[in-house]
């Protein structure tokens, strides 16, 4: 049976695999980067939320994937 309680993520910056609760998610318009309109390309960058160093990375404007 699914047990949504096991889930494990991998972090975009450091790379290491985490449970579902030491991940988090931050989302930023990367439309500019194709010449789209705004709201058209969204990055999603998943980063440990008790990793102050993957945080500070994933929360920077030029980090891209």
């Amino acid at each position: 049976m699914f047990d949504p309680a096991n889930l494990e993520w991998r972090c975009h910056i450091c790379r290491r695999m985490r449970p579902d609760s030491f991940i988090s998610v931050v989302s930023s318009d990367t439309s500019h980067d194709y010449d789209l309109p705004k709201g058209s390309v969204t990055q999603n960058v998943r980063y440990c939320n008790d990793s102050p160093s993957c945080e500070a990375a994933a929360k920077n404007p030029t980090y891209r994937l």
